[in-house]
């Protein structure tokens, strides 16, 4: 990007989008993008980020008195099958 910036920068002004931040600070979050791409490809984790990120609060996230939101060890279980698995 900005090599393009450098190039265009007398008649474009190039930033990045809302969802390019986004992406970017998920993949700084997982460390590398193939972490991210491996997480997202298995069904069960990503069910687990999808739910904790879900607008249905009240079915996935328990919100605490600090107003953050959280996974209880129960929702973990429910989601992933059985507490074996949540266990990991």
């Amino acid at each position: 990007m900005d090599i393009f910036a450098e190039l265009l920068k007398d008649h474009y002004r190039i930033e990045l989008s809302d969802k390019g931040r986004f992406v970017t600070e998920a993949i700084d979050l997982w460390g590398d993008l193939d972490a991210l791409a491996a997480t997202m490809a298995d069904t069960q984790q990503r069910d687990l980020l999808r739910c904790f990120a879900s607008a249905n609060k009240d079915e996935c996230v328990r919100v605490s008195s600090s107003k953050r939101g959280y996974l209880s060890f129960d929702d973990v279980a429910r989601i992933l099958g059985d507490d074996q698995q949540a266990a990991v």
